[in-house]
């Protein structure tokens, strides 16, 4: 009886280790998945940076033309609800329930454009 006994815990004790071995296995792979996405997602990100500094504004009478690389919009001066500054951005409202807003930053264009910008919108956009 007693050898019996034994030998049920040496299964117990086998199978443990099993499951341990396959755990240290499995958060192996999660380490080097995990990194791997990392890298990949700091790549992207510093794509996307660098797609977006490439980013204009131009403001005209009639209108505030954006062109990146993905697309150019003209968008009418009364198509813009509102507009806000805070923090030294200046945001532009078309419709903000569903999050339509351009911003613009001090730090992006100097401190003098921007108030050139902000005396602009002034003229254009009623508050």
């Amino acid at each position: 009886m007693v050898v019996l006994e034994s030998n049920v815990g040496i299964v117990f004790i086998g199978i443990g280790i099993s499951f341990i071995i396959k755990a240290l296995f499995k958060f192996n792979l999660y380490k080097t998945q995990k990194s791997t996405h990392l890298k990949i997602s700091k790549k992207k990100l510093s794509e996307c940076e660098s797609d977006f500094r490439s980013a204009s504004f131009e403001f005209t009478k009639n209108s505030l033309k954006y062109i990146d690389k993905l697309r150019a919009v003209d968008i009418k001066w009364s198509a813009f609800k509102n507009y806000k500054i805070v923090a030294s951005n200046l945001f532009l409202i078309l419709e903000q329930e569903k999050g339509e807003i351009l911003a613009i930053g001090q730090k992006e264009i100097g401190n003098e454009d921007f108030e050139k910008v902000i005396a602009f919108v002034k003229t254009k956009v009623n508050a």
